[in-house]
């Protein structure tokens, strides 16, 4: 399981879309589009590991202040 704090949130880009916030990667995993993710923010959320498979065309990823 992918643990997260209360009111802390993973945000991801998509190309030409705005930031779409979500509250764990299990809810960003099920997306359609989830290879065609271009960032994704999830600094902050007391992570101890990162999805095994992360999008494809992914260009950025930040993951500060976790414990990963």
């Amino acid at each position: 399981m992918y643990s997260y704090k209360m009111n802390s949130y993973i945000s991801v880009k998509f190309p030409d879309k705005d930031i779409i916030y979500f509250e764990n990667f299990e809810d960003i995993l099920k997306l359609e589009n989830y290879d065609e993710i271009i960032n994704i923010d999830c600094s902050g959320n007391d992570l101890d590991k990162l999805p095994e498979k992360l999008p494809k065309n992914l260009i950025s990823l930040f993951c500060a202040c976790n414990r990963l």
